[in-house]
This record gives C-alpha cells, sequence and structure tokens, in this order.
C-alpha cells in the first residue's frame, strides 16, 4: 500500500483473528498470524478481479471459521453447557445493509448465512431460524466441537 500525503491508495485488507489463537505460544501466534497473512493475500487477489467487496468479506470469515486454531466456526469456544454458539455478521458500507446470525449451533460457517441475509427481508436471525436458513442453502449441519475444544 502505498502512502501520498497522509492518503491511502491500494488495496488494504484488514483480518483480526479475534482474542488470540488456541496455542497462545509464540509458535502458536506465528501459526496464526500466517494463517492471517495467507487469507489477505488471497482476500486482495479477490478485491482487485473485482469481485464483490461483501463476497470476499465472506471469503475472509469463511477461511477463519474452517480453521480450529481460531475461535470462529469449527473449534470455537464452549459456553457453560457445553454448546458452542456462533455468530457472524456482515455490513456492506456504501449500501447500508447489514445481517447478522446469533448463537447458531451445529453450523460451521454461519458466514454463509449472513451473506444470503444481505438479499432478504429478514437481516438477523437466531436459532431456530439460523437452522431453517441452513437447511434452505444446503449448509452442512454439525457439530462444531474438536476435540481439543473438549479437553479444554
Amino acid at each position: 500500500m502505498k502512502q501520498k500525503y497522509g492518503k491511502s491508495s491500494g488495496i488494504l485488507v484488514i483480518i483480526h483473528g479475534g482474542a488470540g489463537p488456541q496455542d497462545p505460544s509464540s509458535e502458536g501466534i506465528d501459526r496464526a498470524n500466517k494463517a492471517l497473512a495467507r487469507i489477505a493475500k488471497e482476500a486482495i487477489v479477490m478485491v482487485a478481479a473485482g469481485i464483490p467487496l461483501t463476497r470476499v468479506a465472506s471469503f475472509c470469515l469463511q477461511k477463519l471459521e474452517h480453521d480450529p486454531q481460531f475461535n470462529a466456526g469449527i473449534g470455537s469456544a464452549l459456553q457453560s453447557d457445553g454448546v458452542a454458539r456462533l455468530s457472524a455478521s456482515l455490513m456492506n458500507g456504501e449500501k447500508q445493509n447489514f445481517s447478522a446470525v446469533i448463537g447458531a449451533t451445529a453450523i460451521p460457517y454461519p458466514s454463509l448465512l449472513v451473506e444470503a441475509l444481505q438479499s432478504r427481508r429478514a437481516k438477523v436471525l437466531t436459532y431456530p431460524g439460523t437452522e431453517l436458513l441452513a437447511r434452505e442453502l444446503n449448509v452442512t449441519i454439525h457439530s462444531n466441537i474438536t476435540e481439543n475444544r473438549s479437553k479444554r
């Protein structure tokens, strides 16, 4: 990214992996940072190719949800009752269009749901609406609990 007189030009992708990786060792942090860098590089290529930004954002979320070292999707932290309840949101600032999923269980990719909600009247869903939409979209429904999270 080039800076010119305090103004930026070029593509900037900012991704965060939550409060920290499940493995807080220096090796775990290094793995998490490398994963974030890979996702950002893929996102930059997508933006440069003209892919809609909400699709790019959803792609980045799905990558985080698929990687159990982050507290998103597969491998999410469990609540006191042993259930992983996932939330995700997506905002298209240009269109002022917000969508969200709150407390989804057994859905490893809530980002797929929030992306679909961008074009619907209902913009925010919780259970059982999350599961109904997942079934409608043929999103796989299964446990997000990994062996590592279960042990912790």
